[in-house]
């Protein structure tokens, strides 16, 4: 580990922390905050040659779009991800995402699992792995719109609502935590 990887890794720490503090104290992530290491860290990859974080980015934001965290949390994954902009650190924060906060969010829908399988069911629908209901069949224009139309309805079904988002508690912390603890054990010791 080089005296630049831990000044980087220093630095990125009390971003997060800054971050989550933020959000727990005014319900936002400021974009005088993050936008300067937003900047600063896609300009550091790209001068390195690292462009991994350009589809990082993209993934964060439609995740963002899809209302699954909010814009404070999208803005600060973005900045992180441009800091480390390697294939195995998305990996492993959202694998750790996924084992620490998976069984909290699958306690905290628990009442929305009786209508998993229609939701299924019109998934494989609006995917075209079963005929979909009505007079048009095969993969004509009319159908893919149609198959669009039931692929919207049905991430509808699935995804929170902005509504749902704004009344859930903040998570930035959450978030920043988890990147944070894997910065440390994977990313200043590769």
């Amino acid at each position: 580990m080089t005296t630049y990887d831990l000044t980087l890794a220093i630095a990125m720490t009390a971003f997060l922390v800054g971050a989550a503090m933020q959000d727990h104290r005014t319900g936002l992530v400021r974009n005088w905050y993050v936008l300067p290491v937003m900047i600063a860290a896609s300009l550091r990859a790209a001068l390195l040659g690292q462009w991994l974080f350009i589809p990082v980015w993209l993934v964060i934001w439609t995740l963002y779009g899809f209302h699954v965290y909010g814009g404070g949390d999208a803005k600060m994954l973005m900045a992180f991800f441009a800091a480390y902009a390697t294939w195995w650190m998305p990996l492993v924060v959202c694998g750790v995402v996924l084992v620490v906060f998976g069984p909290i969010i699958a306690w905290q829908y628990r009442h929305d699992w009786s209508t998993v399988p229609g939701r299924v069911r019109a998934g494989l629908i609006a995917l075209g792995l079963r005929p979909a209901p009505g007079p048009v069949r095969g993969f004509t224009p009319e159908q893919i719109m149609v198959n669009l139309e039931l692929i919207q309805q049905w991430l509808q079904g699935w995804l929170p609502t902005a509504d749902r988002l704004d009344r859930a508690p903040r998570a930035t912390w959450s978030l920043a935590l988890v990147s944070g603890i894997c910065l440390w054990l994977v990313g200043v010791w590769q």
